[in-house]
């Protein structure tokens, strides 16, 4: 991936959205990355992308709240799963 400053993205605008096309851009800001430049292309591939792993979850929260509906069963109603609190 090539990595370019703000201020040469700025003075090379056309340059950059001819590499884009190629391959994703990343622009820095005081050393920082500030922004990734993708083609069109690339961020519809991103969104459906993005879109099935977020269907994928839905699809694991289901699974999850079955399995906690089972321990309940099993467990007699108790809850023994860990609050995650550094007291308990």
């Amino acid at each position: 991936m090539i990595t370019k400053t703000s201020a040469e993205a700025q003075n090379q605008f056309g340059q950059l959205l001819d590499t884009v096309q190629r391959e994703p851009v990343v622009i820095t800001r005081h050393g920082r990355v500030a922004a990734v430049v993708v083609s069109p292309r690339d961020m519809e591939e991103l969104e459906a992308a993005r879109g099935a792993a977020q269907q994928d979850c839905g699809s694991l929260g289901d699974v999850a709240e079955k399995g906690e509906e089972k321990h309940e069963v099993r467990g007699q109603g108790t809850d023994r799963r860990r609050s995650g609190s550094a007291g308990s």
